[in-house]
């Protein structure tokens, strides 16, 4: 049976499997320099008794998995029934959060990352549209066109707006021009 590596999530491992860490590297370090039958053992001791709380974590964290995917078997929600065991087939998969900017250079940095696709988003959203003008031979560029308000329509009263939210479906794309989000979040906050 395999355990988890020293990198897994601190979530699952705690703090008090922190502490036994760092106490076996401490008695890791006592062997190198002692290399004395004693050192060697506590050392072997304080191992077996790290692998063994990992083990014994990994085993709660499995049984805690399975158990949330019964409920969501019970209750019918197949979106997160399937997500659950997808993820526990695939297993760890490393996400390397690069991206290349316009240059061609690696960008690693959360930060960097969000001030790329902010700019991105910005030359694609404050362009010219450019228009071919067939009777001069020419390309014309033109402004995005205003959006025009019917100021003669009625605004949806609360009662339409409820109702609709009802009785849209779970884990579904919200659609063309809908800047709200997805039903869910609508219904949980009640806007």
């Amino acid at each position: 049976m395999s355990v988890m590596k020293p990198g897994a999530s601190t979530s699952i491992k705690g703090k008090d499997c922190e502490r036994q860490l760092e106490y076996r590297r401490k008695l890791r370090l006592e062997m190198l320099k002692n290399e004395c039958y004693e050192a060697r053992s506590k050392y072997e001791h304080q191992r077996k008794n790290y692998k063994k709380l990992l083990r014994e974590k990994k085993r709660k964290y499995m049984e805690n998995e399975i158990k949330e995917m019964k409920e969501n078997y019970k209750n019918k929600e197949v979106a997160k029934l399937y997500k659950g065991w997808k993820m526990e087939r695939s297993g760890f998969q490393p996400n390397a959060n690069m991206y290349q900017n316009q240059s061609g250079e690696l960008l690693g940095g959360e930060q960097l990352i969000l001030e790329m696709w902010k700019n991105h988003f910005e030359d694609l959203l404050n362009t010219t549209l450019v228009q071919y003008d067939e009777n001069e031979g020419a390309e014309k560029n033109m402004k995005y066109p205003e959006e025009v308000v019917d100021s003669e329509a009625n605004p949806p009263i609360v009662l339409e707006i409820e109702e609709a939210i009802k009785n849209m479906k779970n884990n579904k794309s919200p659609g063309h021009g809908c800047e709200g989000g997805n039903v869910e979040v609508w219904r949980c906050t009640g806007g």
